[in-house]
């Protein structure tokens, strides 16, 4: 029993909210929230000591780590979710071992890649801490890889509660690290001490994870053949899933680095600081995924796609109903003019601000559409989606912006992109209903 379990039942609650289903959803969102903290402190602390220009550095360079990052997640954990999410306990712990000896085999190389790179870039060019900059962001990449490597196994297994804990030691590390940064009273530390503080606080929570690591300890070694065979058959699937998730990535987040080059940094920190405020919904929508995912992939390979289909509008629905409550105490910060007398240049965000609510409510509702392909393993179908929506989205907004000077104009062809990719998920859903039916 994990601590949180144990203070959840000392506490004077009524009993429903001490089942076991109600503490793990509730833990897999507050994790979700506690997971994306980091990030969110460290930009504070950023515009803190060195202002909105360098958030937009930091931002983009942030933003290319999580693609690194994100390329794990989608070859290696979220198809290890879905090919142990029904196994025995035996088989869980030998796939997790295959699947963390190929990650760090990677990881490797993308370190040695990287302070390469590095060194090259320090030779020819004027950067300073390069190969330092490209070392820490190569950290930062590999430790909170593989503690979410760890995490999503502990989500597997349902131990959402536990996953909290070392998540909480994540954020804790965090805090010491950034306060450190804002006492040691440095006019603008280097960036790479951001990122050397966030690789950091992964790393110590994926030392903290006793639950894997015990478990690691217990499992078999079935040698490298077994490893690779594993990669092999993520791969099958993977290949499709990566293609569309860097075609996505380029849609969503590739907006950042174009905005870059369209304008300056001091835009771009304002577009990343209105990304901040609507975080929490991020956040949220992620937890929801990590704790639902498993369900699904289980409720999807036992019963009917209609089973599927009513979950996963009940989970639309919950997201929904918290994202608007969210922006009504926005909308009401915003009238009020709370938001102008705590939110520095809030005139030059605000308009970003109204971009991130409007778009992600649509996100939100394509995302849970998608995720009815996503569990019954259809990535070609969504590769194939993601790829006409992306060229759409990208098309509109590099030629506008290029061809208008326009900020405003070409964000809209992001949400345009998103309503296409609506229709054309909803028509395929039904067609898919019918054809399996």
């Amino acid at each position: 029993m994990t601590l949180i379990h144990r203070i959840v039942n000392a506490a004077p609650l009524p009993n429903k909210f001490k089942t076991q289903s109600f503490l793990r959803s509730s833990a897999s969102v507050a994790d979700q929230i506690l997971i994306s903290a980091p990030s969110f402190i460290a930009a504070l602390v950023v515009v803190a000591l060195s202002g909105m220009e360098a958030l937009g550095v930091f931002s983009v360079v942030l933003i290319i780590a999580n693609y690194a990052k994100a390329v794990f997640t989608t070859v290696l954990h979220r198809q290890m979710v879905l090919a142990i999410s029904a196994k025995s306990a035996g088989t869980q712990q030998g796939v997790l071992l295959a699947t963390l000896s190929v990650e760090l085999l990677f990881a490797g190389l993308l370190v040695v890649a990287c302070v390469g790179i590095g060194f090259l870039i320090d030779q020819f060019s004027t950067i300073l801490h390069a190969p330092l900059l490209l070392a820490s962001v190569a950290a930062y990449i590999v430790f909170s890889a593989l503690f979410e490597l760890f995490r999503q196994f502990l989500y597997v297994t349902d131990r959402q509660l536990f996953s909290l804990q070392c998540t909480s030691s994540v954020v804790g590390l965090h805090l010491i690290g950034f306060t450190s940064l804002l006492l040691f009273d440095h006019p603008s530390p280097p960036v790479f001490l951001y990122f050397i503080v966030l690789a950091v606080g992964f790393l110590g929570g994926t030392l903290v994870n006793h639950v894997c690591l015990h478990l690691l300890r217990r499992a078999r070694w079935r040698g490298w053949s077994f490893s690779f065979a594993k990669l092999s058959r993520y791969w099958q699937h993977a290949r499709f899933s990566l293609v569309g998730m860097s075609i996505t990535w380029l849609q969503n987040q590739s907006v950042t680095p174009l905005l870059l080059i369209l304008t300056n940094p001091l835009i771009v920190g304002y577009f990343s600081f209105a990304r901040l405020m609507v975080m929490p919904l991020i956040v949220i929508n992620q937890g929801l995924v990590n704790n639902s995912t498993p369900q699904l992939r289980r409720l999807a390979e036992k019963s009917t796609h209609a089973a599927v289909s009513k979950r996963l509008q009940e989970l639309s629905n919950v997201n929904l109903i918290i994202s608007l409550v969210y922006f009504l105490v926005l909308a009401i910060c915003h009238i009020s003019g709370i938001l102008d007398s705590l939110v520095a240049d809030y005139n030059s965000i605000s308009w970003f601000l109204g971009f991130w609510v409007v778009s992600l409510l649509v996100t939100l509702q394509r995302f849970w559409l998608s995720q009815f392909f996503v569990v019954h393993m259809k990535f070609k179908f969504l590769m194939i989606s993601s790829s006409i929506v992306a060229l759409f989205s990208l098309t509109g907004m590099i030629a506008v912006g290029f061809l208008t000077d326009n900020v405003t104009v070409p964000l809209l062809f992001f949400i345009g992109g998103e309503l296409l990719f609506i229709v054309m998920l909803m028509h395929a859903k039904r067609n898919y209903a019918t054809t399996s039916g």
